[in-house]
């Protein structure tokens, strides 16, 4: 999410960074000109609403946060973690069995959590020999 002295454009420009993506790759996602992803990276321009729910689906971002730092919609102090919200994003994006698959591995990584420390260690190598 954008800072307060953070630009649209500063916010647009880590996170083509992030994705490893080039102006041109996300203008061709989203069928707009690389010119226009430049000049709302490099000039005061804001996106319209349009512009914002096609490059958060093109990123897998949550539309409401690009909709946010765009300032279609106010701050909210209260808004859950980003990571989380891109978690969720990512996750209407997958097939059932993934979506499944991915939910199983969160409930693994709960139930290690939960483990006492004690079972977490290894557990050393079983040398005796059979009666």
């Amino acid at each position: 999410m954008a800072t307060r002295e953070e630009t649209f454009g500063d916010w647009l420009e880590k996170q083509l960074e992030v994705q490893g993506w080039r102006q041109v790759d996300l203008a061709r996602s989203i069928g707009v000109s690389r010119s226009t992803i430049s000049d709302l990276i490099h000039k005061p321009r804001l996106p319209s609403t349009n512009v914002c729910a096609r490059i958060a689906a093109a990123l897998s971002v949550p539309p409401e946060d690009v909709l946010r730092v765009a300032g279609h919609l106010p701050a909210d102090a209260a808004v859950e973690e980003l990571s989380l919200r891109q978690l969720v994003e990512v996750a209407r994006q997958l097939s059932d069995t993934d979506r499944a698959e991915l939910l199983e591995i969160a409930f693994l990584k709960l139930r290690r959590r939960d483990r006492p420390a004690a079972s977490q260690s290894p557990r050393p190598a079983d040398t005796s020999t059979p009666a």
